[in-house]
């Protein structure tokens, strides 16, 4: 047990190490013989010795000679000693014990309760109540932060799962979306866009008669070209063969005979009307996928495509016609009577290529992205990256 005293003087020494109780740890109180340790404040000592802080200190009762303080006992409050209940002074240290002018300078001898401590004193030394207080506070502080961070961990667990949450329903929505759409987009384009390549097919048609009538017609002009320029080179060997005898023949009274060679026969003109017919019949397919192209009113996805079919058509046709007419016109067939008929180079210059390619390549274009745009696959219909159909014509041209 401690017992709590309110000031404390010299026992033997100048400088008396007296241990002391706080709590349940024992510490050394240094106690100075001429100070003295009041209540409360800065006190003076009698002897005039310097003013020391004032403390309640817990002295063990056997440091000032008194047996273990005891329920009800009655002690001295200067030296600690056990005091009759009537004495107005300690018997140890002659101290006045009693009260003695009201103000509270002697307040009389101390009771012990059966906690040891006086009573009206404090539960323990201020220095301890600091101490504590401090400890409390960063205990606190510790705890909250410890607090917060819990709080700030679930709450970013949970934002961190709800943003996935929320990110994997946003995609699933926009997957929802998109499928709503395409199928919207295939119900809505998936005729216009079979009947539009039904259109481009014929168009292709008529494009593999006109360049195959060109091609033969071609064919059969180079062959034409060809003899006539051998015929021609033979022509003029005989011609500067025969020269120096025809000048001398010439000669009046020259008795020189004038040469007569045999020269190389012409080669025949080329037959071209079973071309010219084919290019008449690609003209007329022309015309009526043209009149049937006219009377569609595409889908906005589909309006470019049909404006490069329509480009193509016209350009197509206008070329087939040109050169059916040219050849008509250029190329005169033998008549009989040894005739081999002839041609006329400089008409047969002007013939056609097919100019509406362009056309042809942007139209290729289109339906590729049409098929792409309704998510086909590609490899089933005759475009570029899919599969070619008939190598004659242009329907995989870039």
């Amino acid at each position: 047990m401690t017992l709590w005293i309110r000031s404390v003087t010299a026992l033997a020494s100048p400088c008396y190490t007296a241990p002391v109780m706080r709590g349940s740890r024992l510490y050394k109180s240094r106690l100075h013989p001429r100070g003295e340790y009041g209540r409360r404040g800065l006190v003076s000592t009698d002897g005039g010795g310097p003013a020391r802080r004032v403390r309640w200190v817990a002295v063990s009762p056997d440091t000032v000679g008194a047996r273990e303080p005891v329920s009800g006992i009655t002690y001295c409050p200067s030296c600690g000693a056990t005091v009759g209940s009537g004495d107005q002074f300690c018997r140890s240290c002659g101290k006045r014990v009693g009260t003695t002018d009201g103000v509270g300078n002697n307040a009389g001898p101390t009771q012990v309760t059966g906690t040891g401590a006086p009573e009206g004193a404090p539960p323990q030394a201020p220095g301890d109540h600091s101490r504590r207080n401090r400890a409390l506070v960063l205990g606190g502080i510790l705890l909250a932060l410890v607090a917060i961070a819990a709080v700030l961990v679930l709450t970013l667990g949970k934002s961190g799962t709800s943003a996935g949450q929320r990110r994997a329903r946003a995609q699933a929505a926009a997957q929802r979306t998109a499928a709503a759409q395409q199928a919207a987009l295939s119900a809505q384009l998936g005729g216009p866009f079979r009947e539009a390549m039904g259109l481009r097919t014929r168009f292709y048609i008529a494009e593999r008669s006109f360049l195959g009538a060109m091609a033969d017609a071609n064919n059969k002009l180079h062959q034409y070209q060809s003899a006539t320029k051998t015929v021609e080179a033979e022509t003029k060997q005989i011609e500067n063969a025969t020269s120096a005898q025809r000048n001398a023949c010439g000669q009046p009274e020259s008795l020189v005979p004038c040469p007569n060679p045999t020269y190389p026969t012409s080669p025949t003109a080329p037959e071209v009307q079973g071309d010219v017919s084919r290019l008449h019949s690609a003209v007329s397919q022309l015309a009526a996928l043209n009149a049937r192209a006219l009377v569609v009113t595409p889908q906005p996805e589909l309006k470019v495509f049909y404006a490069q079919l329509l480009a193509a058509i016209n350009a197509l046709s206008t070329d087939a016609q040109y050169n059916a007419n040219t050849l008509t016109e250029g190329i005169t067939e033998p008549t009989g009577n040894g005739s081999t008929g002839y041609v006329t180079e400089q008409k047969i210059s002007t013939l056609h290529e097919e100019t509406g390619l362009p056309s042809v390549r942007l139209m290729n274009r289109q339906a590729v992205q049409l098929i792409q745009l309704l998510r086909l696959e590609i490899s089933q219909y005759d475009v570029p990256g899919g599969t070619d159909a008939d190598p004659s014509d242009h329907s995989v041209a870039q």
